[in-house]
């Protein structure tokens, strides 16, 4: 059954990467993708230190500009 999430949720978060880990720990039983399990490790652990971020008071980040490489914003506003 589908969950329905809500991004300012803490829960939903923890909820989505606990999701991830489970689909990568199958792909490192099976040996399969190295490459595919770190791309996807690091987006749980984004989603983690999201998680983090909203339970103690801060608030979303704001939404990539267009025509803007995401990853240098992401690095631009976790700076600040």
């Amino acid at each position: 059954m589908l969950r329905k999430t809500d991004t300012n949720n803490p829960a939903d978060w923890l909820f989505l990467a606990e999701s991830d880990l489970e689909g990568i720990h199958d792909l490192a039983t099976w040996e399969l993708a190295y490459h595919l399990c770190r791309s996807k490790l690091a987006e749980v652990l984004e989603k983690v230190f999201k998680a983090e971020l909203i339970r103690c008071g801060w608030f979303d980040l704001p939404p990539v500009p267009p025509g803007v490489d995401g990853a240098r914003f992401r690095r631009y506003v976790f700076r600040l």
